[in-house]
């Protein structure tokens, strides 16, 4: 790139590194030792850290002349991320430039400064070859479900999950559009790996309780839902009203107290029937909103003899979410449930080491 195009050199951060430890100078040696230090000089890549201010960026979209298509939602991404004190420069994810100048990753990092109005301090990377942007962003991207077992979080496929449908069914009763997305650009909705880890790690022992709940309410539906679908709406429901909560899911999955025409003995026949059938299946979302008029009329005290007249177009609202009430923890009221879940799965833990010895 040309200095009369952007002027870079004026732009640079007075960048200080770190001092490393004694043990970070022997990780750091011992990886140089691995590549051939005289040419390791010889290669025509610049990389500089430089504060980008709206106007810089500007500048630098002029060479976005071989990228790919905009998307809206990766730049609303960024703009949360800077907004959120999320960001952070020194992941090594850089702004690619190619040898002839044109900019070849990252336009919505660029986009999302221009929209904030605001300097963003960034990483650059110049002369990268004529074919790297046809190399780059090919892999599989890290998803949060690797951040939580990369973390050793037990059922970490299924807590993610859980955390956004608890934002979905309370701040847009279920039926916003998109919602189905960690980053989406609702606020009240927006989960970045970052956040459904700490979380995660917050509400630990929660997460573990349910998935313990919705594994035994499964095996007691025979199979025919997942243990993180029963585990999500109890979630939501326990929250709200837990005695009826119980009850519900008990009438549900163990048949208690329930008669012809009980709204969670149609529930259950709905969902085994389905289960079992050959035909069009159920779509993840008409079940929920089954659940969801089930529950609205088990609390109400009616009763459901089909979901013939299901109608999506008007999601169901859960009744009385206005008195959800959030676990930051395990509750005094089921503190004795955990202890004895704990205490069996800690047996059975040690049942499986002898087996292996």
């Amino acid at each position: 790139m040309k200095n009369q195009d952007v002027k870079l050199e004026n732009q640079e951060v007075d960048y200080k590194p770190v001092p490393l430890t004694d043990q970070q100078q022997k990780v750091y040696d011992e990886i140089l030792s691995y590549a051939d230090v005289e040419n390791r000089f010889k290669s025509p890549l610049k990389l500089v850290v430089l504060l980008v201010t709206p106007e810089m960026a500007k500048k630098f979209l002029k060479r976005n002349r071989v990228n790919r298509s905009l998307s809206k939602q990766n730049i609303q991404k960024a703009v949360l991320a800077m907004k959120t004190g999320e960001w952070d420069e020194n992941t090594g994810d850089v702004i690619k430039f190619n040898i002839n100048g044109d900019l070849i990753d990252g336009q919505h990092r660029l986009h999302a400064v221009i929209e904030l109005g605001i300097a963003v301090p960034m990483t650059f990377m110049f002369n990268c070859s004529k074919d790297a942007l046809f190399k780059i962003d090919t892999g599989k991207k890290r998803s949060i479900s690797d951040i939580l077992s990369m973390n050793n979080i037990k059922y970490y496929t299924e807590i993610p999950a859980i955390i956004l449908f608890e934002q979905v069914i309370r701040f847009t009763k279920g039926s916003s559009k998109g919602a189905q997305s960690y980053r989406s650009p609702d606020p009240r909705l927006s989960r970045s790996n970052v956040h459904v880890l700490e979380e995660t790690l917050k509400r630990k022992e929660w997460y573990y309780l349910l998935m313990v709940k919705g594994n035994r309410y499964r095996e007691a539906m025979r199979d025919c839902l997942p243990k993180s679908f029963l585990a999500k709406f109890y979630n939501i429901f326990v929250q709200i009203d837990k005695d009826h909560a119980d009850r519900f899911f008990d009438a549900l999955c163990y048949q208690k107290n329930v008669y012809g025409g009980h709204p969670c003995l149609t529930l259950r026949e709905l969902y085994i029937e389905n289960y079992k059938s050959t035909f069009k299946k159920l779509a993840t979302r008409e079940k929920e909103a089954c659940m969801i008029l089930a529950w609205n009329a088990f609390i109400n005290g009616e009763d459901i003899w089909n979901f013939d007249k299901l109608n999506l177009d008007k999601f169901p609202t859960v009744f009385g979410i206005k008195n959800f009430k959030r676990y930051e923890g395990i509750p005094e009221s089921m503190k004795e449930e955990y202890n004895a879940i704990k205490h069996e799965m800690g047996k059975k833990k040690d049942r499986d080491k002898k087996k292996v010895a």
